[in-house]
């Protein structure tokens, strides 16, 4: 009878990474990807029953792990934590490409890259450092679009309408509330873009009305929310709800704020 022990398999890696990945612990996750990766190139020459790689999940476990914790709390690592998550989402959509079908970038893959860039304003982030952020988030942004696998949901506009509110400004909280007139101009012109893009699809939702109302510089707001709230607003203070909103704005949204 035989006691040898199991062998490793794809479900074993993914559970050890999604421990580390539930943590914030990118620095773990990308430690275990690393091994799967070190382990398939070991099994080349075997049989194809025995190969381990890194499918869908384990790739979105790596993608979370960066968006929420990142490898480390420094200005640098940061930097690289948003250029690692657009690299494994890189691997992700080529993988699909290059014949796993069984693993291809989700609406989510895209919606936590997303949020990976958004968090570089954290530390002494510098203006190169931010606008690099945004370029990758934007860029993730665009291939969403053209995607024909998966397409922007409401927690994909509510990340990329965050990033661009705080990677766009300079004030210690990243709320967009300072900055030249330059960068508030600019920062006015895609937050509002987004918002408009987001209502046309009918997917505003509670938390990409908030990230909104926090990016967007005063006047912005004013310009597409105002005629819309001004006369709902007695009794609620300053807050706006969707309920104020125009019904095809928030059609499409989920129900369920997460």
């Amino acid at each position: 009878e035989s006691h040898a022990l199991a062998k490793p398999n794809v479900v074993i890696f993914n559970t050890l990474l999604n421990a580390y990945a539930k943590r914030g612990n990118a620095h773990g996750a990308l430690k275990i990807l690393e091994v799967m990766d070190r382990y398939t190139d070991s099994m080349r020459e075997g049989r194809e029953s025995d190969k381990i790689r890194a499918d869908e999940h384990t790739l979105n476990g790596v993608l979370y792990a960066l968006s929420v914790g990142g490898t480390s709390s420094t200005s640098s690592s940061t930097e690289g934590d948003a250029v690692r998550a657009s690299t494994i989402l890189q691997r992700l959509e080529r993988s699909h490409v290059k014949g796993d079908w069984i693993s291809k970038p989700t609406t989510r893959s895209y919606s936590l890259l997303i949020n990976a860039c958004g968090n570089r304003h954290r530390g002494a982030s510098t203006e190169e450092e931010r606008r690099e952020a945004l370029g990758i988030a934007l860029d993730a942004f665009g291939r969403l679009q053209a995607s024909k696998y998966a397409d922007a949901d409401s927690s994909t506009y509510a990340c990329l309408i965050r990033a661009c509110g705080k990677l766009l400004s300079t004030s210690s909280t990243g709320d967009g509330e300072e900055g030249d007139n330059a960068e508030e101009m600019e920062r006015g012109e895609k937050v509002g873009w987004l918002f408009r893009k987001c209502c046309e699809e009918g997917l505003v939702d509670e938390v990409v009305l908030r990230n909104f109302v926090r990016a967007a510089p005063g006047m912005v707001v004013e310009d597409i929310l105002g005629k819309f709230v001004e006369s709902r607003m007695k009794g609620r203070g300053n807050r706006v709800v969707v309920s104020m909103l125009p019904s095809e704005w928030t059609a499409l949204a989920s129900k369920t704020v997460k």
